[in-house]
Formats: C-alpha cells, sequence, structure tokens
C-alpha cells in the first residue's frame, strides 16, 4: 500500500475524542464517553498533541490516588496522561502504523503533521 492509503484508513478529528490542554478530567471523560472510545487525544491552542489519556490511565488514578472523585474531575485531564504519547507522521505507510502498534501494544496510534499537529487517529483494526 502506499503511503496514500494511511488518509484513507485515518479517522478525521471530529470523529475522535480530543480535548485541550487546560480541560477537566470530567470533560475528557465525557468526550471519551460520548465518541464511544477508550482514549482522548490532548491537544494545546496550536493542535499539537500533548498527550493522549486512556482507560488503562483512568484505571490506574483511580487505583493510587487519594483525592476525592470530584477533586480528580475538576483537575486538568492533561495531568493524568501519557505525555510522550506514541504517534506516526502523515507520510507513514500502513505497514510502519501495524509494526508501531504491536511493538508498542497499543491499538490507536495518533497521526500527527509534519508541525506535529495532531491530525488524526488509526485504529488497528481498520487497518487488517
Amino acid at each position: 500500500m502506499s503511503n496514500d492509503e494511511l488518509e484513507k484508513v485515518m479517522i478525521g478529528l471530529d470523529k475522535f475524542p480530543v480535548v485541550r490542554v487546560s480541560d477537566t478530567l470530567k470533560r475528557a471523560l465525557d468526550s471519551m464517553t460520548s465518541f464511544g472510545l477508550g482514549f482522548a487525544c490532548i491537544v494545546n491552542e496550536d493542535g499539537i498533541l500533548e498527550g493522549v489519556l486512556t482507560d488503562g490511565d483512568l484505571r490506574r488514578i483511580l487505583l493510587t490516588r487519594q483525592n476525592p472523585l470530584p477533586a480528580l474531575l475538576v483537575t486538568d485531564a492533561i495531568q493524568f496522561s501519557g505525555r510522550s504519547p506514541k504517534t506516526i507522521g502523515s507520510g507513514a505507510s500502513i505497514q510502519d502504523c501495524i509494526d508501531s502498534m504491536k511493538k508498542n501494544h497499543i491499538a490507536d496510534l495518533p497521526v500527527i503533521s509534519n508541525q506535529n499537529k495532531l491530525i488524526g487517529v488509526v485504529h488497528f483494526h481498520d487497518l487488517i
């Protein structure tokens, strides 16, 4: 498959949870729930990917934090997210995506532009 095939399987920004760095954990959870997905991408005001919050992050928060749940929900989601998310460039091949997902044991891979802006996400099941 050619590199332009990635754009055909990539999910656009309006089809998965994307929240801002200043958004609360509750806002991120609401977005994840409304899209029915187990992750949310967190971007800054320029659209640069700053982190990814996953269902696994949420489980770890609940198991390790001693804060009351209402306090957690009003905290910025970025504080609980992975701050060095695995990504793939928009020029990558489908095989590059598959290899990265298998290597890193992830099902969703954010796609970034040459300027590091989030432009979409690739879901593993859409590739096979």
